[in-house]
């Protein structure tokens, strides 16, 4: 399970930051990271290309995840992975359908979170309130990136958890 996750991550992480390097005009206060993967991006085809990794490994862990986790968290982890395909597939150029399927990602994960164990509500709050501070205040910019990115890293961690969690139970099986 652990390989599973960790695959899916290091192939997102990996695809991330070829396209930093791909795009070194990418700026973290103007723009958004669904900016890698407009049309206008030279590293379109490899941002892309993690985010369906990722949502293939997402919903790779799910599956295999099933008989351990309630039917709430399977269905959130499987809505993510979909959403994840779908901010791959139309990207930022689709305008508002790129907003929604973005938003809607987001807040999947969130609600995972806060679903989660006492001190992972805390942590999904936390993020309900950084994202509500930089849509208000614009504390990292017109765009969203850095709070994008914290939330792939909470998101990340999760997994992590999860992976070991998942693997851990069914050793004491």
């Amino acid at each position: 399970m652990r390989l599973v996750v960790l695959g899916g991550l290091a192939c997102f992480w990996i695809c991330l930051i070829i396209s930093f390097i791909l795009y070194p005009n990418f700026n973290f206060q103007t723009m958004n990271l669904s900016d890698l993967g407009s049309k206008a991006s030279p590293a379109r085809s490899v941002f892309n290309f993690g985010l369906i990794l990722s949502a293939i490994f997402i919903g790779w862990f799910t599956i295999l995840s099933h008989s351990y986790i309630i039917l709430s968290k399977f269905i959130l982890r499987i809505l993510l992975s979909v959403f994840l395909l779908f901010v791959a597939v139309f990207s930022v150029d689709y305008g508002k359908v790129h907003f929604v399927i973005s938003f809607i990602f987001f807040a999947i994960s969130i609600v995972l979170f806060i679903l989660e164990s006492f001190y992972w509500v805390y942590v999904g709050l936390l993020l309900v309130f950084i994202w509500a501070m930089n849509l208000l205040f614009k504390m990292f910019g017109t765009g969203h990136a850095v709070v994008e990115l914290l939330n792939i890293v909470v998101l990340c961690i999760y997994f992590i958890q999860e992976a070991e969690f998942t693997e851990k139970f069914i050793k004491s099986k």
